[in-house]
């Protein structure tokens, strides 16, 4: 590298290694150091890029696997991912550059996609975002097992107090205050790690917390694939970058959503059946080299177009812009459940206690600790501190397209709280998957006087059928996916003491409004 560090860098050659090839660069974290004194060896003729032509480069990252240097994470991988193309360009079998990466791998793509030279022809990077806002936030509220538990396990993970990542989350993770959440872990600050969460739209600090790939879309030069999933935990970031994608650019590319999470798997305890799901990365992505390499149609993807997944259907369809119903399906929150006319006025109230708060299995902002994705939800009102509401099986289906949102009538004893709700889809068998969830943080209320909260959650598209319901839970924590809030009004980051809300929920005008479609 240019500082004069030296990263372990593998090459494989395909047929008999002799000529010019077109080139697969990965830049990869999460590898072992090789064995000492002991090489490499890959059967090329085995492998698919190998077979298709192109030379394998996978590079350690920086302060990982066998590379030198010190990890920290966000940090460095545009200059190093220069670097490591300034080289390939000098071998003597080096053609045209290609890059590929999902997650971190993806990251250390987006922090030099600004900045390449001619040498790169396309790209393919999957579940990750070029925000360090929409990476470790949303709709403001710090997700919850991401970053935190993520950095534990690659950023000097030998110095943790608890020795071991989980442990150290475990331990660690729900105490007050967050700002001494790296002392508490590792015995001493870490300030890349605390500006991740407090300073991350701070230009001058953006080198040292994730925002190297902040213009990554707006200067971006080469046609690339994005892909996610419905309820990836970075999506909420993912699906704006396409829109960041000057237009010239964005017609030579694609952007793809499966029913997926971080990743393209369907566990298998997943309830509902995604079925014509399945789908093969390192085909899509030899594909989608070769379209770029020899003009060649695409067979899974199409330029300028959105492929997404429509849940309920097992169904592909594309799209121009991200689907957004034009019609607004309303369902009133009241005793009865929720109801397409307006209720009676009532109310229901819980206690919200952050010492002891609510927790969901799976959901779009799930990663590390627990069930991920489209898990199986509980039984409505779980908890006391939960309140569920269900709809009459539906008398003929419902096509939801776009971002679902809530206008909740509220109030709370406290000067401060939080608010979320968690959409699902109860099947006729009666399990709960959910759709979309959002949270809203009320940073100063007047205890006792009712307010209006709105809630806008990421897009999906869902075809509700016949005999299905809908499903709204109504909470103050999901402990899984988000910080818990402390119900004390002020800096959430510093925020020592907590106390326990008392909220309440009124009906009449509380609504769930669900854009739909017609077909």
């Amino acid at each position: 590298m240019r500082d004069g560090t030296e990263l372990v860098t593998w090459v494989s050659l395909p047929g008999d290694g002799t000529g010019k090839y077109d080139v697969i660069l990965i830049r990869n974290p999460y590898v072992e150091a090789p064995p000492e004194d002991t090489p490499f060896e890959t059967e090329a003729e085995d492998d698919a890029f190998a077979r298709n032509g192109f030379v394998f480069v996978m590079q350690h990252c920086r302060g990982r696997g066998g590379s030198d240097g010190d990890f920290i994470p966000f940090c460095r991988e545009k200059e190093d991912g220069l670097d490591a193309i300034a080289w390939i360009e000098k071998q003597p079998w080096a053609k045209d550059i290609y890059l590929m990466g999902g997650s971190y791998l993806g990251y250390v793509q987006l922090a030099m996609l600004a900045d390449l030279p001619e040498s790169v022809k396309g790209a393919y990077m999957a579940v990750m975002t070029n925000s360090a806002e929409k990476l470790n936030f949303k709709n403001g509220v710090l997700k919850a097992d991401i970053c935190a538990i993520w950095y534990l396990g690659m950023y000097h993970a030998w110095d943790l107090v608890h020795k071991d990542p989980y442990k150290s989350y475990e331990e660690e993770w729900f105490k007050n205050p967050m700002s001494e959440y790296g002392r508490r872990v590792w015995g001493y600050d870490v300030e890349p790690f605390n500006n991740a969460f407090t300073k991350w739209d701070d230009p001058v600090l953006s080198k040292d917390y994730g925002m190297q790939a902040l213009d990554a879309m707006r200067k971006c030069r080469i046609p690339i694939v994005m892909e996610t999933g419905w309820t990836e935990p970075f999506f909420n970031g993912t699906w704006e970058m396409w829109k960041e994608l000057p237009e010239e650019i964005r017609e030579k590319s694609a952007f793809l959503v499966g029913p997926w999470s971080h990743g393209p798997v369907i566990p298998e305890n997943w309830p509902y059946p995604f079925e014509n799901a399945e789908y093969d990365e390192i085909t899509a992505i030899i594909d989608w080299s070769d379209h770029i390499r020899y003009g060649n149609p695409s067979r899974f993807l199409k330029e300028g177009y959105i492929k997404y997944y429509e849940v309920g259907k097992a169904s592909w369809a594309f799209a121009k812009d991200w689907p957004e119903g034009e019609t607004k399906s309303n369902w009133y929150l009241g005793k009865g459940g929720l109801t397409e006319e307006k209720p009676a006025e009532g109310e229901v109230s819980y206690d919200a206690d952050p010492l002891n708060p609510a927790s969901f299995p799976g959901g779009p902002c799930t990663f590390a600790t627990g069930e991920v994705g489209f898990a199986k939800q509980p039984e409505p009102n779980f908890r006391d501190d939960v309140k569920s509401f269900l709809s009459a099986p539906l008398k003929e289906e419902l096509h939801v397209a776009g971002r679902i949102g809530a206008a909740l009538e509220v109030s709370t004893d406290r000067d401060a709280t939080m608010f979320l709700i968690r959409v699902s889809c109860v099947t006729e068998k009666g399990d709960a998957v959910p759709m979309q969830d959002c949270p809203v943080i009320l940073k100063e209320t007047t205890p006792g006087e009712k307010m209006k909260v709105e809630f806008l959650t990421d897009p999906i598209v869902w075809t509700l059928h016949k005999g299905e319901r809908i499903r709204l839970d109504v909470a103050s924590a999901d402990a899984h996916s988000y910080r818990v809030h402390t119900n004390v009004r002020g800096d959430w980051f510093a925020a020592r003491d907590t106390a326990v809300a008392h909220n309440t929920v009124y009906f009449g005008e509380s609504v769930l409004t669900l854009p739909t479609v017609m077909e």
